[in-house]
This record gives C-alpha cells, structure tokens and sequence, in this order.
C-alpha cells in the first residue's frame, strides 16, 4: 500500500506497470504459441518470469508472494550442473558479461531467488514492528534500508527472469526454408562449371 507524499503519481506508476507486465506475459505466451513446445527449463522459465513481473508490478508485496517462486525456480534448476558457477570471464566488459550471463542463469536466478526470500524473511517478521513502528529508530531505518535493497535486488530478478524467459521462447530457425543468394552462389561454384549437352 502506498500513502504519503507524492503517493498519488507512484500508485500511477505502479497502475502503468501492471500494463506493461501484462503485455509483456501476453508476448510470451505469444512466443510459446509460435515456438509450439518447450522443455522443462524452458516451461519453468515462462512460470518464473510472469510470476515475477506479475509481484514486481503489484502494489502489495506479500511476503508470501516469494513462496510462489519455489516451483518453477526448482524445476529450472533441475539438471543444472553445480560446476556452471565457474569459469565465469574476469576483467571489464567481459566480467560484466560473464556476470550478466549468470544472473540469467538457472543457478542465477535460484540463488537471486533464495537472497531475496532471506532478506523477506528479515523484513517480516524481524523488522516489521520497527519499520512500520519506529522507521526513525535505527533499527527501523536499517529496516527500511533492507527493504529497499530486497526491491531492487527482485527488479533485477524480474529482468534476468524475463530475459531468460524470452532466449527460451525464441523461434528455432530450420534449413527448410530458401537459401540466400551467397549460398545457391556458393553451392554453384562448388558444384563446378556445368557442360552443356550436345542436342
């Protein structure tokens, strides 16, 4: 619930959200239709990213809207070797890329979940009294200031659950369809220069 200053454009906000949310589950859907199947991993990428956008666009976090999370990050986790957490690329934009192929990843995305989860659970029941209570206390300020950091880690969530989400909707191309004009060309010149029969 929100109330206070500014309140008013935030529940806006929060309204324009739950569109965007709702168009971006109705892509995915969209995308499965056209992919035709999936697999375990990808059915359970699909579960996790509109149940995620569907608690990131809401108005009301529950804490017991994070529970709603254990399945479909279980089955997506399910087969997922331990050793992926290794020979992650170090250095610049290749440590941001490796971390941001981790995010995206099965193990990724189960140990955001299981941060997020342990920080809700500090939230309520621990510090609930005293943010709600006493938020200028310092126990309820660093309250707050766990609760800001559990929001901000689940919209990073919900885009790593989104992102994986739609690599594994994505439309497999197949050889069925016409080649390009450098391929039939370097079909041809493979093939050798063709002799005319004489009539």
């Amino acid at each position: 619930e929100i109330d206070g200053p500014g309140a008013g454009l935030l529940r806006l906000a929060a309204s324009g959200a739950m569109v965007l949310a709702g168009v971006l589950v109705v892509a995915l859907a969209v995308r499965v239709i056209r992919r035709g199947s999936l697999t375990l991993a990808g059915s359970a990428s699909v579960m996790t990213a509109t149940i995620a956008l569907i608690i990131a666009s809401n108005k009301v976090f529950s804490p017991q809207y994070v529970l709603w999370l254990l399945a479909p990050v279980a089955l997506l986790t399910a087969g997922t070797p331990l050793g992926a957490l290794r020979g992650l690329p170090a250095g610049g934009r290749r440590r941001f890329r490796g971390l941001a192929a981790y995010a995206t990843s099965p193990l990724g995305l189960a140990a955001q979940a299981a941060v997020i989860a342990a920080l809700t659970h500090v939230i309520y029941p621990l510090s609930y009294r005293s943010i709600t209570g006493h938020p200028w206390d310092p126990e309820g300020q660093l309250g707050i200031v766990i609760l800001a950091v559990r929001n901000l880690l689940f919209v990073v969530f919900t885009l790593a659950a989104v992102v994986t989400a739609w690599r594994a909707t994505r439309v497999e191309r197949t050889n069925a369809g016409p080649a390009s004009i450098r391929e039939c060309a370097e079909a041809h010149v493979a093939a050798g220069p063709s002799v005319p029969r004489e009539p």
